[in-house]
């Protein structure tokens, strides 16, 4: 009978670990911006709530660079892998509906525990749950995943441009609602004084009661279109074939990381603009409400090109010698992705949370970004030196012991 095993070193697809490992930098970077350091709610209300330039220019870069693209990047590559585990099972005769279910549920029962143990703001119960939408795409042609792709986003364009002549035909700019705002201030509050406690019982009894109120929201409804989406993208791209040889289709990939760039600058440019000039905006209503179909695009689709962009130029410059020495150290952070990220949430917590150092909400967005650069600088070593002694890292080797129904060889 034949059995799944995990693929050889030399199987593994570089250029996939390389963006893994950038993506999870990203993740950390926002991660700690609206969720370990501070609760976001004081963003939501708008402004920005830490004084100085530093903190400032730390806030629209991230804004920029960074919010919601490196997600994207880990769900495009989430169903980017599992469209390879599903070729190669199926390539070798095994049966790919319990290989999925086993994987996914484990993967669901991890994020649980992240969620119950660790943090509130797992992604990857969702990316098990919103995969149950992926799987009947998984055996289509790029063709039909490109068509599905393109439909999606013209009913997504179509409901922003609806939206946007709704509100231009408005005679005064939409208000925020006041009791809105206010049950915003309020949660925000609760958090600091909830996360700075002590007890790490009682942190935990109220994480879990931020999960519902954040996580379990209406609005989460568009996050699962969003990912599902994301993942679209992400096994059209395996499906396209342009990452088994990136070496050979250099010239392609550059050329489509350019444009995906410069129109992803282009709506990322006009999405901080939206969010820093709303008392503008309002100002005068006027003529600046016939700028809503504009920002209405840039506000729900100008995530996915940039992340392109991004991905795309860090596969371009890996076909070139001399930029694979410098993005090499990332290899071994995204080949142990699952692990650093539990990791990043373990040592965050850590430090944040007032159970352990307690410097939740009293570090501010520049302060937050240089601890995040310096513990993933530390990963970096550390993965290297943990993949030169052992197989996969930790968590990963217990998730394919899970997937597999068997044990795997953890020791090189």
């Amino acid at each position: 009978m034949a059995h799944h095993h995990p693929v050889d070193l030399s199987e593994r697809m570089e250029s996939v670990d390389l963006v893994r490992g950038y993506a999870l930098l990203g993740v950390l970077l926002m991660n700690v911006q609206y969720w370990f350091r501070n609760p976001p709610q004081p963003y939501w209300l708008g402004g920005h709530p830490s004084p100085g330039a530093l903190n400032l220019g730390a806030d629209l870069l991230l804004k920029f660079w960074f919010e919601a693209k490196s997600v994207t990047l880990f769900s495009m590559l989430f169903a980017f892998g599992l469209c390879v585990q599903r070729e190669r099972a199926l390539a070798k005769g095994l049966h790919w509906g319990a290989y999925a279910s086993r994987r996914l549920g484990a993967m669901l029962l991890f994020g649980v525990l992240h969620i119950v143990l660790v943090w509130n703001g797992d992604i990857l119960h969702w990316y098990a749950l919103c995969a149950l939408l992926i799987l009947p795409f998984l055996g289509r042609e790029a063709r039909t995943l490109q068509r599905w792709i393109v439909v999606i986003l013209g009913v997504a364009i179509l409901g922003i441009l609806a939206g946007s002549v709704f509100q231009m035909l408005r005679a005064a700019p939409p208000q925020p609602s006041a009791e809105g705002q206010a049950a915003l201030k309020a949660w925000g509050e609760a958090c600091i004084q909830a996360y700075q406690q002590s007890s790490w019982v009682a942190v935990m009894r109220f994480r879990l009661r931020d999960y519902a109120h954040v996580f379990l929201a209406p609005e989460m409804l568009g996050f699962v279109v969003f990912t599902f989406l994301n993942f679209l993208i992400g096994a059209w791209i395996f499906k396209d074939g342009v990452l088994r040889s990136p070496e050979q289709q250099a010239a392609r990939i550059g050329r489509f990381a350019a444009r995906m760039m410069i129109l992803g600058v282009l709506l990322g440019a006009l999405l901080v603009l939206q969010g820093e000039a709303k008392p503008f905006l309002r100002a005068h209503w006027s003529w600046t409400r016939f700028l809503m179909p504009l920002l209405g695009i840039a506000q729900g689709l100008g995530i996915q090109p940039m992340a392109l962009g991004i991905g795309g130029g860090l596969v371009w410059l890996w076909t070139k010698p001399g930029w694979k020495r410098v993005l090499a150290p990332l290899l071994p952070v995204g080949r142990m992705a699952f692990t650093n990220y539990i990791l990043q949430s373990l040592v965050s917590t850590f430090v944040f949370y007032g159970w352990g150092l307690g410097y939740y909400d009293r570090v501010g967005p520049a302060a937050g970004m240089a601890y995040s650069l310096v513990l993933f600088s530390l990963q970096i070593p550390f993965s290297a030196w943990w993949l030169s002694r052992f197989r996969f890292g930790p968590l990963e080797w217990l998730w394919r012991c899970l997937t597999y129904a068997e044990l795997q060889p953890f020791r090189r």
